[in-house]
């Protein structure tokens, strides 16, 4: 590290108690200072830019005079002060100075926070998109369910294995043809019973779907658990009667594949809804833990 060398002013008052101050060792160069206060700061400035100039012009500076021989040649009213320059210093880029920043304490806890704040800023717009395609992913499932759902009970509901006739299929534009089965069994009186939870299960479907598709969370709930309600009701009242059946005739009739369609269509419905509830606790959960780490 260099020394620092401090170079002589020459001060003199002049009219409206101002002082002019020259520089003996640079010939020409002097400042005026509006008051006796500014001396050394405007000393300082012009000294400084000076040999700024003549460092960046790769320029000797000169050796300052010593105070000696420059009180030999004050005149009437002059005085000297001695004047440090205040040069900046190219930074040089070194294994020292970075290990100095590196380790610096308070630096290190800057970073640290930042890198944390970008992490969690990060992650959570990570859980924002996540959340956001689950949710829209999730009403597409939903809606497909829903239109799956509707259109299950228009598939056979109950089979019927008719001696001499094999096995007969009933779904909804055919419960009137159960009739001319009266004399084999006796469920035709509950045919109108049947037709109108069938119904349900339609308008249940389409309820769902329309949910779905108007992506309102609120209402696809409903119409989920409505559809589920109603399958369930319609099953058990159709298992009801067929306990009424004689013992030998309850071997002849059964359920039909639309109750598996119906099964895997509540299954589309309520996988989604189950999502997209378990993703809002845990972007709450994610938005509490953020909190309280920035707090």
């Amino acid at each position: 590290m260099k020394n620092i060398v401090n170079y002589i002013a020459v001060v003199k008052k002049i009219e409206n108690d101002r002082f002019i101050i020259n520089f003996p060792d640079f010939e020409g160069m002097s400042i005026v200072a509006e008051n006796e206060k500014s001396i050394q700061m405007v000393a300082t400035e012009l000294l400084s830019l000076k040999l700024q100039q003549l460092k960046n012009e790769n320029l000797d500076t000169p050796e300052p005079y010593g105070i000696a021989k420059v009180q030999e040649n004050l005149k009437e009213g002059e005085f000297t002060i001695f004047i440090t320059p205040q040069i900046q210093s190219k930074f040089s880029i070194n294994s020292e100075n970075i290990k100095k920043i590196y380790n610096n304490p308070a630096l290190k806890e800057i970073v640290g926070k930042v890198q944390l704040k970008s992490q969690n800023l990060a992650e959570n717009e990570i859980y924002q998109k996540y959340n956001t395609l689950i949710s829209n992913n999730s009403f597409i499932i939903s809606l497909i369910g829903g239109i799956l759902f509707a259109i299950a009970p228009l598939f056979p509901l109950i089979s019927i294995n008719v001696p001499f006739l094999g096995l007969q299929r009933f779904g909804l534009f055919s419960f009137s043809d159960i009739k001319q089965y009266g004399e084999f069994f006796k469920v035709s009186s509950e045919v109108t019973i049947v037709f109108i939870i069938v119904l349900l299960m339609i308008a249940g479907g389409i309820f769902t779907a329309y949910s779905a598709y108007s992506k309102k969370y609120n209402n696809l709930k409903a119409g989920a658990f409505f559809s589920l309600g109603i399958t369930f009701i319609g099953y058990l009242y159709l298992t009801m009667q067929f306990m009424k059946l004689e013992g030998k005739v309850k071997q002849f009739i059964g359920f039909s594949y639309a109750w598996l369609i119906m099964i895997i269509a509540l299954f589309l419905i309520f996988l989604p809804i189950l999502l997209i509830k378990f993703n809002n606790i845990s972007d709450k959960d994610n938005d509490e833990s953020f909190t309280e780490e920035n707090n």
